[in-house]
């Protein structure tokens, strides 16, 4: 059985951007994350996507490693 993949909760999100900091993730587009793992992974709405897709998200620095990798078509998690 898969883990379940998703952002931690809000609590442990907190503690990991305040010791790992966060960096900008781009959203769609040539060199920015895929649309459906970025929605899929967030759980967002479509309207919440539009503005990921227009603006960015701020995520931790496993996160962005994550949904970059699906760009490529690697769907494991990278390594600690």
């Amino acid at each position: 059985m898969r883990p379940r993949l998703g952002p931690p909760p809000p609590h442990v999100r907190a503690l990991l951007s305040a010791t790992e900091g966060t960096v900008h993730l781009a959203v769609g587009g040539p060199n920015g994350a895929p649309l459906k793992a970025v929605r899929a992974f967030y759980a967002l709405t479509l309207d919440e996507l539009r503005t990921a897709r227009t603006t960015g998200l701020r995520a931790t620095p496993f996160e962005a490693a994550f949904l970059r990798a699906a760009a490529v078509g690697n769907d494991e998690p990278p390594a600690p």
